[in-house]
């Protein structure tokens, strides 16, 4: 068993380290309050630069079919300069 004065000496120390205990606690929660925060900025963040890559993406895919189609113009235009070349008797030896 204890001696009477040891309880109150156990008290004493006690206290200051719940003290502590309670503020590394609060701290904790702030801290981790914070980190929830930033995680869900970041994820807003990355979803919003997702969508703009998905509107750049149907951009260019559009670009791609104009160019496409502009080189198979030239292409038609050039094989039918050829054959329109040919009929006029441009190849006579």
């Amino acid at each position: 068993m204890n001696a009477p004065g040891n309880e109150s000496m156990e008290n004493t120390d006690l206290r200051p380290r719940m003290v502590r205990v309670e503020h590394d606690l609060t701290d904790h929660h702030r801290r981790i309050t914070d980190m929830e925060k930033w995680r869900q900025q970041t994820e807003i963040s990355d979803a919003r630069t997702d969508e703009k890559f998905k509107g750049m993406e149907k951009r260019l895919d559009k670009i791609d079919t104009g160019v496409s189609r502009l080189a198979w113009i030239f292409v038609g235009g050039f094989v039918t300069a050829f054959i329109a070349f040919i009929v006029a008797g441009g190849l006579k030896v």
